[in-house]
């Protein structure tokens, strides 16, 4: 019972402050792969705009040339202008000249339905978004706050038959037949 009261007391102050290094002494806290991003998507987690599902998410991308870039989530009163992280981190990627994604760290928090945990993954426009710039083994680590790495999916297992138009598509997905337009 104190250390879950503890925990509470370590974890808010994190979210608050940005500061990492409380949640990550907390002995249900894995590390996982590509650990440095986590930091920058809690980073950027904490800069979420979230009035209305209060559900925020941060991402840091890592790309070929080894460079950085973070997004957030930003809501809008009007639902379709919502921002996603994923996106928001593919947009700065963008910005910063670079565009092919070597790995992409999402944290977010579960839900629980029926005491049963139900993963948050990218949604199906953000998963569209990252496969214009990442091939079919490029690595997506979701992690929680709570608990850090959860679960690390391929692009392909995320999205096995990627739209594309034109000569535009996913590098090493020589097997997969993907619908093409002209």
């Amino acid at each position: 019972m104190i250390r879950s009261i503890l925990s509470i007391l370590f974890i808010f102050p994190f979210f608050a402050s940005g500061n990492c290094a409380d949640v990550f002494s907390s002995p249900n806290f894995n590390e996982g792969p590509a650990f440095h991003l986590f930091q920058e998507a809690v980073n950027a987690r904490n800069q979420s705009h979230a009035p209305y599902s209060n559900y925020y998410v941060g991402a840091a991308l890592s790309t070929a040339n080894g460079k950085v870039y973070c997004g957030c989530n930003v809501e809008n009163s009007a639902y379709g202008s919502t921002q996603c992280a994923e996106a928001n981190a593919v947009g700065n990627m963008i910005v910063g000249g670079e565009k092919e994604i070597k790995s992409i760290v999402i944290v977010l928090k579960s839900q629980f339905k029926a005491d049963k945990e139900i993963l948050g993954t990218p949604c199906g426009n953000c998963r569209q978004i990252l496969s214009e710039f990442a091939n079919a083994h490029t690595k997506i680590h979701i992690y929680t706050p709570e608990e850090g790495y959860k679960k690390t999916y391929t692009m392909e297992e995320l999205l096995p038959e990627a739209f594309t138009i034109g000569n535009n598509k996913i590098p090493d997905s020589k097997d997969r037949q993907l619908f093409k337009i002209f």
